[in-house]
């Protein structure tokens, strides 16, 4: 794998997923000593706006992208999107309810500045008549548009939203509110795959 030029990345994945399928440490089952070192400056997919962000104008296109970015979605979330996901909590903020990876799911806080343009999206999809019970079309998510990208937009807007950054210095309260947000258990993912 690494003189096919793989990623460290996907190495430990697929290492990882040897071993446990053959419960023997990677040490043993391969011979080497240790994996390729992972670094968050070695990943290049997803993590800035492309050419394939220029590819896709349609409307629907349009309205994925911002539904991604004020709510900090994944693709499987935006794509299990329903007419009744939309939801306000006790201290009114707009929320979207989002299904995620591993069968989780979330009320993702919609980012102020969006929550207008959402409920218009909401709006817009859901008078619309379709064969399909979720609120955007498949056509409206392509592979490779920048998702993740969106998702670091809407953690870093999300980190300002609850608190102003002092130097390099992140507070843990509100480290774990955005990680909460964003779907994830532990804030070092949130520090080293979003607030970049």
């Amino acid at each position: 794998m690494i003189a096919r030029n793989l990623s460290a990345w996907t190495i430990r994945t697929r290492v990882y997923a040897l071993c446990a399928v053959y419960a023997q440490p990677y040490q043993e089952l391969f011979g080497v000593e240790s994996l390729p070192i992972r670094h968050r400056a070695d990943i290049t997919r997803g993590r800035t706006l492309s050419a394939s962000n220029d590819r896709y104008h349609a409307e629907h296109h349009e309205d994925a992208r911002l539904l991604a970015r004020a709510c900090g979605a994944r693709r499987g979330g935006l794509r299990g999107l329903t007419a009744d996901g939309l939801r306000t909590d006790t201290e009114g903020n707009l929320r979207v309810h989002l299904r995620e990876k591993g069968g989780k799911e979330r009320d993702a806080l919609v980012l102020p500045d969006y929550a207008d343009r959402v409920r218009k999206i909401f709006a817009k999809y859901s008078a619309k008549p379709s064969n399909s019970k979720y609120l955007l079309p498949l056509t409206a998510l392509p592979k490779d548009m920048p998702l993740h990208y969106l998702r670091a937009q809407y953690a870093q807007d999300l980190y300002r939203y609850f608190a102003e950054r002092k130097g390099q210095a992140y507070d843990k309260g509100i480290l774990l509110a955005v990680s909460q947000q964003m779907g994830h258990s532990r804030c070092d993912v949130v520090v080293s795959h979003y607030l970049y």
